[in-house]
């Protein structure tokens, strides 16, 4: 999905949770090659038995940076994921979302971290403002 609106641009899985039943994987900030890269790479993972777990850093599904999966809470699905919802037929499935340090090392949730990176890539693991 290309950026707009103040939004960055982001990219995300589609069906993993109907035909492979595991969270789909969406990434958030990043050129849609390298994102699009990082969730074939999960997806081959998958595919060759590799268990990802939430929380996890895994230092191979981005080129020369890690990456740490975070379970991104359903309140988010309508505005971020709607060809899921769509597919799914509502909010029933499951997403990670590949979280990515800045480039001076600091990940979105430290307070180092500047506001500017915390807007571009917000991490989607705790409800939805908008929620209720």
């Amino acid at each position: 999905v290309a950026e707009g609106d103040g939004m960055a641009p982001f990219s995300y899985s589609v069906g993993m949770n109907a035909s492979m039943k595991v969270p789909d994987l969406a990434v958030i900030g990043l050129k849609k090659d390298v994102a699009e890269a990082a969730i074939r790479r999960y997806r081959d993972g998958l595919l060759a038995k590799r268990a990802f777990r939430v929380g996890e850093r895994v230092p191979d599904l981005f080129e020369g940076s890690e990456g740490e999966l975070r379970a991104i809470h359903p309140s988010h699905f309508r505005d971020w994921f709607g060809w899921n919802v769509a597919l799914y037929g509502g909010t029933g499935f499951r997403m990670l979302q590949l979280v990515y340090p800045s480039t001076d090392g600091s990940w979105p949730w430290e307070p180092q971290a500047s506001a500017w990176f915390k807007r571009w890539q917000p991490v989607l693991d705790t409800p939805s403002l908008q929620e209720g």
